[in-house]
C-alpha cells in the first residue's frame, strides 16, 4: 500500500492490521520467553505488554512506538479478532464505524518495526541467551 502497488483499501488495512498485531504478539511473547517467562497462551496484547514490562522493566526496553494505542481494546474492535474476522463471533457486522489514517498507520508501523531492531539485541545481551528458550538466564537487575 505504501509504494502504491496495492490499492489502499479498508480491506487491505484489515489485512495489514492483523499482520501488525501479530509481529508486536510474536515479539512481547519472544521476550517473555527469552527472558525466562512461561509462554503465555494468549493473544490480549495488554496481558502480553504487562508481562514484557515485569521482565523488561528499564526504560532502555520502552518503545518508541504509541505502544498503548497498539495494545488497546475497544468494545468494537477486540483485539486478534477485528482485523482477522470480517463478522464477529455470532456472525454479525461489527458494530460501529471505522476508519485508518494510513498516513499515521504507516509512520507507527515503521517506528514498531525500528523498536524491534533496536530492543531485539539489548534483550539478547542482557538474557545472554540464544534464539531457544533458557529460563533464569535473564538477569532482571541488570
Amino acid at each position: 500500500m505504501q509504494s502504491g502497488e496495492l490499492p489502499a483499501t479498508f480491506h487491505h488495512a484489515k489485512a495489514a492490521g492483523v499482520l501488525f498485531e501479530q509481529s508486536l504478539e510474536h515479539f512481547l511473547k519472544g521476550g517473555i520467553v527469552l527472558a525466562g517467562g512461561r509462554l503465555m497462551r494468549t493473544h490480549k496484547l495488554a496481558k502480553l505488554h504487562q508481562e514484557f514490562e515485569h521482565h523488561f522493566p528499564q526504560a532502555d526496553f520502552q518503545f518508541e512506538g504509541l505502544i498503548d494505542y497498539a495494545i488497546r481494546e475497544t468494545p468494537t474492535q477486540p483485539g486478534s479478532q477485528f482485523y482477522r474476522y470480517p463478522t464477529d463471533a455470532s456472525g454479525a457486522p461489527w458494530p460501529g464505524h471505522t476508519h485508518f489514517d494510513p498516513k499515521i498507520w504507516l509512520e507507527q508501523v515503521s517506528i514498531f518495526a525500528d523498536d524491534y531492531r533496536r530492543l531485539e539485541p539489548i534483550m539478547r545481551e542482557r538474557c545472554r541467551a540464544p534464539m531457544r528458550r533458557q529460563p533464569g538466564r535473564c538477569n532482571s537487575e541488570a
